[in-house]
């Protein structure tokens, strides 16, 4: 199992640290960022648990492919978290303001294209202004793995109860 988790978390990792920088990079929209990610961390859950389920002669719990999942998305987000703390640290502070502002402007047409009207995306806009300031810190990284483990640990129960086999 270690050598099933290492493999695909630092694949995935890998792709998650490549779809940030082209996100950081205005190359990706947020929407193609979404995408691209929630895509590889699929991909990589059921691979890896057909991978893991052939190993055990076909068998696999769902307890198992949890743990599975779970070492898996554990090892992307911190080779991720690694990555954007490492690119962080060598951006100046204009760069950073202006990474936010774009973020910020990708964000609110976001919103736009979601027909959200025009009084509540500027409610959002305040908020969104402060949090856009304060997201190249390690805390604010930090927080975001946390809550990219809690998403990414619920959409890997699809997978483990789709692929299990007692």
């Amino acid at each position: 199992m270690r050598n099933n988790i290492l493999k695909y978390g630092v694949i995935l990792g890998v792709i998650l640290c490549v779809s940030s920088y082209l996100y950081l990079n205005s190359a990706f929209s947020t929407t193609i960022s979404m995408v691209v990610s929630f895509s590889s961390l699929l991909i990589a859950l059921v691979l890896s648990g057909l991978e893991y389920r052939k190993a055990q002669e076909g068998y696999a719990s769902f307890g198992e492919l949890i743990k599975l999942y779970v070492g898996v998305i554990l090892v992307a987000l911190l080779v991720s978290t690694i990555f954007s703390l490492i690119y962080m640290s060598m951006l100046d502070e204009e760069t950073k303001t202006a990474l936010s502002n774009q973020m910020m402007e990708n964000t609110l047409a976001m919103y736009e294209g979601m027909g959200i009207p025009q009084d509540q995306i500027d409610v959002m806009s305040d908020e969104l202004e402060k949090q856009f300031q304060d997201m190249f810190s390690p805390g604010t990284l930090i927080q975001g793995l946390l809550i990219n483990l809690i998403i990414y640990f619920i959409i890997s129960l699809i997978p483990a109860a789709i692929l299990k086999k007692n």
